[in-house]
């Protein structure tokens, strides 16, 4: 059956003016126990009929042959399996099979119940019967219905095949298995078995039926065991390993057993993948429809849950489902201390550790449309947020259906956070060969992430070879580490960076990095705090304390002057060599289309109460002490007099030495090196009790998945131009196109931005130039 089905690979497709039948059983109700067997690939049907020999035993031909019209022409081939080798005993050509509209030209005319019927007249050895056929498995939505087709286990291992066909509804699935084998004289014969599917690790119990000639009156068919077998369908995909069969078969009616111990499946034909649901390598996905033509699927695990020896590792393959992915619900949030100082507060539960999945929508699911893809990476100071936070109004912060609208497929994604994703103990370094270093386990979770992107994303629809990674503020500068780092080198082809950063120092996992703190001291500390400083096994302590005691101790903050442990990057010699900005200075980061973009009040809502000087002399005597040998040059170029209040004008310092000046040197460099660069400057101001913090860090967020309930009409107009100039540098590489404003690109000569507000949309020119050229006096960006 193998060598036979191997055919229909060989034989190209042509589309014909009328389907041919569905993939399926069908059989004459008269003839119980005969049928066709067949699967479809375009206008080629290819199967097996399945019959009796003159003495009762099953037998069964292959059905070859092109559908054109209503009607197709085929040939039934006998085979033996002579010496290990299929070979051809006879053929038996002019089998004709035609869709019928009435069972009066159907066989005998009979009457038949309401659907497709088929006429199928044929000869062997000239015994000539005209049979009407009708599908024995029903329309299925079940979503294991996708694992229906023919398997076999591979060149090394001829004589068998096994058909599947897996229908019923969700979460009442069946099964029907068809295994063609040969007998010891290398006759083909068919075993059967059927049952009701609870997941798709089988252990159907195999039956021969001995029945009656084709030409023979109806008699009742003599059913025998044949024996067990352990059937594993994970994914119509062949590129995995996790489909498997193992079976020890008894022939009743003459000599010789069928062994097959442990073999993969590979899969030849498939009869169809039902709306909406997908096939991952590590299983079905189904998804939810949200809107005509737009699909999400969440909750998708990527990597194995991080739990137990798996916290602070690099993340492992995630397992195999034998059940389907029900991707109507979304995860659980990573484990992380809830601050509510934010303009915009969110609601970040459940949090669990078990929250290593993503999020897809996808415009069209299906394999080969190839559209662009975009990976979304929240940010939150590498300690907060999630892909699946919500507003206090119970929206989704992070919803990809408007970016899909435009023709994308939209992935976010989950990652360690905080004390579990990035905090570096000295006895993990060198425990597993996968990560020689230790820490960074939130970035090695973000490739990962892309890696499972790369492996999955075209049966979404999406382009493997078109993928972009953006993401705000922590997200931002998890993107510029990933255009950094070697281990995602490939991985992705364009990058936005909003409100992130590419920093230049980092700390080390080792003092003998000159002038870096080592990042152990930090992992040594809290050891301390936890109580497992003088542990026998001090890994094995840390890892059984439970997240939330982990998080109370550590108290993890985005920082900025706000207590407790801030937890970052680590060079680690593995996922990231350099600090990202050295790599970029240098030209060693990804050579990609990237665009860089900041808000013009970015530290407004990051500057804590308790670090706001309240008077104009409590900001200049913070200057001093931060400055003491500049302190009037700063004081001249930021004077309090001339903000509302003096904080802003630290604000405004701060500002310009943590965003402006950065992106303005790592995006000249990132120009420099021949890479297409854009820059942007976010500086609508909204207008409600926000507008005290001008245009704050985050508010780009709300155009860029917006735009928000209640938009005016401008910001919605702005939210539209920003998605499609996202949306179209993911697909070209080029944010230019349509009738949205031109933006030039960033040169090494020429730092040109583009201004998004909802009333000025023109350019800016040398932005913050004269602070900027000021600071880079002092400071290396």
């Amino acid at each position: 059956m193998r060598f036979c089905l191997l055919l229909l690979l060989c034989i190209a497709v042509q589309v014909a003016s009328a389907a041919p039948p569905a993939p399926g059983l069908y059989y004459d109700r008269t003839r119980d126990g005969h049928g066709l067997d067949l699967q479809v690939a375009g206008n080629h049907v290819v199967g097996s009929f399945f019959t009796y020999a003159a003495d009762g035993q099953p037998y069964w031909y292959f059905i070859d042959g092109q559908w054109q019209g209503e009607g197709g022409t085929f040939e039934l081939v006998e085979f033996r399996h002579l010496n290990g080798t299929a070979s051809v005993t006879q053929r038996f050509p002019g089998a004709r099979i035609e869709r019928v509209a009435s069972a009066a030209v159907c066989g005998d005319g009979s009457p038949r119940p309401a659907g497709a019927l088929y006429d199928f007249r044929f000869n062997i050895g000239g015994e000539s019967l005209r049979w009407c056929l009708q599908g024995i498995v029903p329309a299925s939505t079940a979503v294991e219905s996708a694992l229906s087709g023919s398997w076999y286990a591979g060149e090394a291992d001829t004589g068998w095949g096994l058909i599947s066909y897996l229908f019923g509804n969700p979460g009442a699935a069946q099964s029907f298995h068809t295994l063609y084998v040969y007998d010891g004289q290398g006759l083909p014969r068919w075993a059967f078995a059927s049952e009701p599917v609870p997941d798709t690790d089988f252990n159907p119990n195999f039956s021969f039926a001995r029945g009656y000639c084709r030409s023979c009156s109806a008699q009742p068919l003599a059913l025998t065991a044949a024996g067990p077998a352990r059937v594993t369908m994970i994914t119509p995909r062949n590129d995995v390993e996790s489909n498997r069969i193992s079976f020890d078969l008894r022939y009743p009616f003459g000599t010789g057993g069928f062994t097959r111990s442990d073999r993969p499946l590979r899969l030849l034909t498939q009869s169809g993948v039902p709306t909406g649901v997908v096939a991952t390598r590590e299983g079905l996905v189904r998804g939810m429809p949200e809107a005509p033509g737009l699909t999400r699927f969440a909750g998708i695990p990527y990597v194995a849950p991080p739990l137990g020896a798996l916290r602070w590792r690099a993340p492992q393959p995630a397992l195999p489902r034998s059940r389907p992915q029900d991707g109507q619900n979304f995860g659980a949030a990573c484990p992380q201390k809830i601050v509510a100082d934010g303009v915009f507060a969110t609601d970040i539960v459940p949090m669990d550790e078990d929250c290593l999945q993503l999020n897809v929508w996808s415009p069209e699911v299906r394999a080969g449309a190839n559209q662009p893809v975009m990976v979304w990476i929240h940010g939150g100071g590498l300690t907060q947020g999630s892909a699946v936070e919500r507003r206090m109004d119970g929206v989704l912060q992070y919803d990809g259906a408007r970016l899909a609208d435009d023709g994308v497929v939209v992935v976010s994604i989950n990652y360690r956070l905080g004390p579990l994703g990035f905090m570096a103990l000295r006895e993990l370094e060198g425990e597993f060969p996968d990560q020689p270093g230790a820490g960074n386990y939130g970035l090695l979770d973000q490739i990962a992430a892309l890696q499972w992107v790369r492996a999955n994303i075209r049966e979404f629809g999406g382009d493997p070879d078109r993928v972009t990674i953006f993401g705000e503020s922590a997200g931002g500068m998890s993107t510029c580490a990933l255009i950094a780092s070697p281990l995602a080198r490939g991985l992705f082809h364009r990058a936005i960076m909003q409100s992130g950063g590419c920093p230049r120092a980092l700390q080390a996992l080792s003092v003998s990095v000159p002038n870096q703190p080592a990042a152990f001291s930090q992992g040594d500390r809290i050891v301390g705090a936890s109580g497992c400083a003088g542990a026998v096994n001090r890994s094995a302590c840390m890892r059984a304390i439970h997240w939330e005691q982990m998080i109370e101790i550590t108290a993890p903050t985005v920082g900025f002057g706000r207590e407790g442990e801030d937890f970052g990057f680590v060079i680690d010699r593995h996922s990231l060599i350099e600090p990202p900005g050295i790599s970029m200075a240098a030209g060693r980061t990804a050579p990609v289309p990237l665009i860089v973009g900041i808000n013009n009040d970015e530290m407004t809502t990051l500057l804590p109460a308790t670090a706001r000087p309240p008077t104009a002399a409590a900001y200049e005597t913070l200057i001093q002490q931060t400055f003491p040998q500049i302190t009037a040059q700063v004081l001249a170029l930021y004077p309090a007099a001339s903000y509302p209040a003096p904080w802003y004008a630290y604000a405004d310092l701060l500002d310009d030495l943590t965003f402006a000046c950065a992106a303005r040197s790592y995006s000249r460099h990132h120009a420099n090196n021949g890479n297409p660069t854009w820059r942007y400057v976010y500086t609508h101001v909204f207008d409600n009790p926000s507008a005290v913090y001008g245009a704050f860090h985050g508010a780009d967020i709300a155009f860029v998945f917006g735009p928000m309930l209640f938009a005016t009409a401008a910001e919605a107009d702005l939210s539209a131009q920003i998605q499609r100039q996202w949306t179209r540098f993911a697909a070209s590489g080029d944010p230019n196109g349509g009738n949205d404003p031109p933006w030039p690109r960033r040169t090494g000569n020429a730092d040109v931005a583009i201004e998004f507000d909802d009333v000025r949309r023109g350019l800016i020119s040398n932005y913050r130039q004269t602070y900027c050229d000021f600071w880079e006096r002092y400071v290396v960006f």
